[in-house]
């Protein structure tokens, strides 16, 4: 309220009862799955009443959450989510750039998807509660398994 900015670090269960006590408008039933994955900082701005500011422009939300996360994975991951439900599915996998390949077709180049059943084993490698979609926090967490090549562009295939 004073104008000043506050650093809070802590465990992901004791920030999710913070979150819950700044947001309010979260049930019980939302705690368990809000991502916050670690070593991302996930920022709250305020107005001059102390409630959270949730649609500041050129910042990046994931709901249900009021508060951006900086950095380029939350813009990745919103890339994703095509439905924008805040999760990834099978299908929205199998239209990332981890299971399309370019394929040179007489110097056009086509995207085209995998064959197989690309999204899915991508959605059940990522999908740690296994509840049928990737969070936000299941993606960070999928995308820093050892040797997993992030880099845009690559697909599942050069796995």
């Amino acid at each position: 309220m004073g104008g000043r900015s506050l650093l809070v670090v802590g465990h992901a269960n004791c920030l999710r009862a913070l979150i819950s006590r700044i947001q309010g408008n979260l049930s019980d039933e939302d705690l368990p799955s809000l991502g916050v994955p670690n070593a991302l900082p996930l920022v709250y701005e305020f107005d001059a009443t102390g409630a959270p500011i949730p649609d500041l422009p050129d910042r990046c939300y994931i709901r249900p959450l009021d508060a951006h996360y900086l950095g380029d994975a939350c813009v990745a991951f919103k890339e994703l989510d095509a439905d924008g439900s805040g999760s990834l599915d099978a299908s929205e996998f199998d239209q990332s750039e981890y299971c399309t390949v370019v394929v040179d077709d007489d110097e056009r180049g086509a995207v085209t998807g995998l064959t197989d059943d690309c999204g899915e084993r991508l959605l059940r490698e990522a999908d740690n509660n296994n509840d049928g979609a990737v969070d936000f926090n299941e993606y960070m967490n999928w995308l820093h398994l050892e040797d997993r090549p992030h880099e845009r562009g690559r697909s599942y295939r050069d796995t």
